[in-house]
């Protein structure tokens, strides 16, 4: 797996869905099959916030050096994709999201294992 690539998939997985959650939210809370009340828009809109910034940030770092930088960059979104899987499969779980949200949890969990698999590695180096 290949650092950068899993940086551009952050990247356009955070844009799609942070852009969508941000300007769209009823229409991308439908497709998975959530009710988009009131208070959820404006949840949804926040999480699009976040979503649009960490792909900023990973789309910028998949060009950079190693780096402590750049490894903390990776860090961050492991953390992030852990705690996101976490939540999306306990949202599956309990029937709250139609099977769309299935492909959003595979997404994580490839970023998850790909982004742990890049610290493993570079180890050593994070712990300096």
């Amino acid at each position: 797996m290949k650092l950068k690539l899993l940086l551009v998939i952050s990247a356009i997985l955070g844009t799609v869905l942070g852009l969508g959650f941000f300007f769209m939210p009823e229409m991308v809370m439908s497709t998975f099959g959530v009710d988009a009340g009131e208070a959820h828009q404006h949840t949804a809109r926040n999480f699009g916030s976040a979503l649009t910034g960490l792909a900023v940030i990973s789309w910028v770092a998949r060009n950079t050096r190693e780096s402590i930088a750049r490894k903390a960059i990776i860090l961050g979104l492991f953390i992030y994709f852990i705690f996101g899987s976490i939540s999306i499969i306990s949202f599956q779980i309990q029937g709250n999201a139609n099977n769309y949200g299935w492909f959003i949890v595979v997404l994580h969990l490839y970023l998850v294992v790909g982004f742990g698999y890049h610290l493993r590695i570079n180890r050593k180096s994070l712990d300096q």
